[in-house]
């Protein structure tokens, strides 16, 4: 009899201690929450930059990036050192190209986390490019990297895949971003 009240005793402490966790499904580390947390913090600047580009504002698409920061694409790597060259580029060379493509607005097709941690988060990313009657004039995958830098989450790598000669696409932004490094 003592040995059953024991084992009761033991099966009551568990079933009230432990409500819902016996598979583990509910247990969260609390390296698990801050994860979550950076997810979310840099999801934040995949959508805050989608906006200032839909608004073609040149300042507010570096201030969502961390410098230095990596481009790859064409089969070209390009190191942008600061805002002020990332200013550059978007009002001379990207929003240029993208009105004479006949550009009215960007969407996010996809958002895919792949790899995460504090500090960084890497995303399988889809967007979309549109005109002014909403047709889709472009799509195009793409890999980012947003890290957590000087207290600042902001994107830090980018590879693309727009090849479509017909985008103009990055082909035409390596090429011009060559030109204002020989200038800069």
């Amino acid at each position: 009899m003592l040995v059953f009240n024991r084992l009761f005793l033991l099966v009551l402490i568990a079933a009230l201690l432990l409500p819902g966790c016996d598979d583990g499904s509910n247990y969260r580390s609390a390296n698990d929450k801050i994860v979550d947390e950076a997810e979310a913090a840099a999801t934040e600047v995949l959508e805050r930059h989608m906006v200032a580009r839909n608004n073609s504002d040149a300042e507010a698409i570096s201030a969502e990036d961390n410098y230095p920061q990596i481009r790859l694409s064409g089969g070209t790597v390009q190191k942008i050192n600061t805002a002020e060259q990332t200013i550059l580029i978007e009002e001379r060379i990207v929003q240029p190209m993208l009105e004479a493509a006949g550009w009215d607005h960007s969407e996010w097709d996809d958002i895919s986390i792949v790899q995460s941690s504090q500090n960084k988060v890497h995303f399988a990313l889809i967007f979309s490019r549109f005109d002014a009657s909403g047709k889709r004039i472009l799509t195009s995958p793409t890999f980012w990297a947003v890290t957590h830098q000087d207290g600042h989450w902001g994107i830090k790598f980018r590879s693309s895949f727009l090849d479509d000669p017909g985008s103009g696409g990055d082909a035409v932004e390596a090429e011009a971003i060559k030109v204002l490094e020989r200038h800069l």
